[in-house]
């Protein structure tokens, strides 16, 4: 790449191939959930990885857990100024999570 100017180094890791198949992995299971969520923000992790599971990209339910951690793709848990015993501070997710999975 000489003759260019200065090379951005992460541009020239993936013009080399150093980046691992993990992490092009991750990124594409995270542009889903990117799209997942900006569909619905109210979808938890189990939620967007039935989603996931739908669309064909396999990925385990603690990997969608980490791949939202990462991404900032979290449902709102806590409704402002509920007392910690009232039904309305339980994630909208946990409440239904039982109801909405699929059997199998």
């Amino acid at each position: 790449m000489q003759g260019f100017g200065p090379v951005d180094p992460g541009v020239l890791q993936v013009a080399q191939g150093a980046v691992s198949r993990r992490d092009w992995d991750d990124a594409h299971v995270i542009d889903a959930v990117l799209g997942i969520h900006a569909d619905d923000p109210t979808l938890g992790y189990w939620f967007i990885a039935d989603e996931l599971a739908d669309a064909g990209i396999i990925a385990s339910e603690n990997r969608v857990w980490r791949l939202c951690s990462t991404a900032g793709a979290s449902p709102p848990t806590t409704v402002v100024g509920a007392s910690p015993a009232s039904p309305e501070r339980l994630s909208m997710t946990t409440c239904s999570r039982a109801s909405t999975r699929k059997a199998g």
